[in-house]
């Protein structure tokens, strides 16, 4: 149905969060569910002190999941000429 998980997709100190799910299965939570998990276990047991999320400007859907987590708009970037979103989230219990 998908995935959630950490992931580096550019020159980062540490991989971003990701999710991606097939269509059939978008609309219902389960994206923000499961990155709340990734989220908490990145904090807790990875010791992280901010996650990062991207995703391409048009994708209104992981604008909001990462609204839903929490996340703050941090910067809006060209990147390989599409405008791509930056997303952040800091650790407040590290």
């Amino acid at each position: 149905m998908g995935y959630v998980g950490l992931w580096c997709f550019f020159d980062e100190d540490q991989p971003q969060l990701l999710y991606a799910l097939l269509p059939e299965h978008t609309g219902n939570g389960y994206a923000t569910e499961a990155s709340q998990e990734v989220v908490q276990y990145a904090f807790k047991y990875l010791n992280f002190d901010y996650l990062i999320a991207t995703m391409a400007k048009p994708n209104t859907g992981s604008v909001n999941v990462c609204k839903r987590l929490g996340m703050d708009f941090e910067e809006e970037k060209e990147v390989e000429g599409k405008p791509t979103l930056f997303f952040r989230l800091e650790n407040k219990a590290g």
